[in-house]
């Protein structure tokens, strides 16, 4: 199986809805005037993670089409690719969070479970799919030890109850 529209593509999607949810399907403005520049902050926030995961890409000479995840050459799990499998994802997510918060009503925010949702199932598991086949039993290890989308990994969960006196949440 092949994903075939560009997740960038499902992101302006999103951010229309949203727009178009904010504009005739007003609930209630929730965020208050003199805070909604905050959402240029997560926006940017977003756009950084996306670059950054796109440069590590570039130094790895590996495909960052995410409708060809066949072609990838090198499997990289350091860096932003070490907290998480998914930081372009993640950061449109943020993106689209941000974008949220800028319209500031609550209606907007129904679009972003439903973009994590439809980018779960259209694009990340394909990929997890083409990947496995690429990259094998190292890609096995890699979804044990770094989270889909973002959370302590597992070197990190070992380490949490030593660092938190021998407690474990969550």
């Amino acid at each position: 199986m092949r994903a075939r529209i560009p997740p960038p593509v499902f992101a302006l999607t999103a951010g229309a809805v949203a727009w178009l949810l904010n504009r005739y399907v007003p609930v209630v403005r929730w965020v208050p005037a003199d805070w909604s520049g905050w959402g240029w902050c997560v926006i940017a926030l977003g756009a950084g993670i996306i670059a950054t995961a796109m440069i590590q890409f570039r130094r790895a000479q590996t495909t960052i089409d995410p409708r060809e995840p066949s072609k990838a050459s090198a499997l990289v799990r350091s860096g932003i690719f070490a907290v998480t499998r998914n930081p372009m994802y993640l950061g449109l997510s943020l993106v689209i969070s941000g974008w949220c918060w800028r319209l500031a009503g609550a209606s907007p925010w129904i679009v972003l479970p439903v973009f994590v949702a439809v980018v779960t199932e259209l694009q990340i598991k394909v990929e997890e799919q083409a990947l496995r086949r690429v990259f094998g039993d190292a890609y096995e290890a890699y979804l044990k030890e770094v989270p889909r989308w973002v959370g302590r990994t597992r070197r990190t969960r070992r380490a949490w109850p030593r660092a938190a006196g021998g407690q474990m949440w969550g």
